[in-house]
């Protein structure tokens, strides 16, 4: 079933960059996620990043793994991933706002976003609104 988000608050940032990750790449780790988040054009310290995952509903806990360090030893790493239900929950909408920043359609089926401002520049949007009254659109 596909739905609509809309990614607002004080870490609005942090967390569209998070959800773009997982979504991207799947189940990573807290270290890879810093990672690449950090290597992008926006950055979060190891404290933020651990407090988003840790308390938005969102994100969910994956396991623990083990990884060996540089100088030879080893710590462990907890795995992420997203949860749709707490996705739809936390930031979950029923209509669009036009002009406004960091709306997806989530296409749980598929589990891809994408976002509502490049489905209207697609020329996608009536699509779009299909899928979101549950007539099954696939989201490329």
């Amino acid at each position: 079933m596909d739905y609509m988000i809309k990614v607002n608050g004080r870490k609005a940032k942090a967390v569209n960059a998070i959800l773009n990750l997982l979504f991207k790449n799947g189940e990573l780790t807290t270290p890879e996620i810093l990672d690449r988040i950090n290597g992008s054009s926006y950055g979060v310290t190891f404290q933020e990043l651990n407090n988003i995952l840790g308390k938005w509903p969102c994100f969910v806990n994956n396991g623990h793994g083990t990884v060996k360090s540089i100088i030879g030893q080893n710590y462990d790493v907890i795995s992420w991933r997203v949860d749709n239900n707490g996705l739809r929950k936390r930031y979950g909408v029923n209509s669009y706002e036009d002009r406004k920043r960091y709306q997806y359609i989530i296409d749980e089926k598929n589990n891809k976003m994408i976002s509502v401002s490049k489905c209207k520049k697609l020329g996608n949007w009536k699509l779009a609104v299909l899928a979101l009254q549950g007539n099954g659109w696939n989201i490329e």
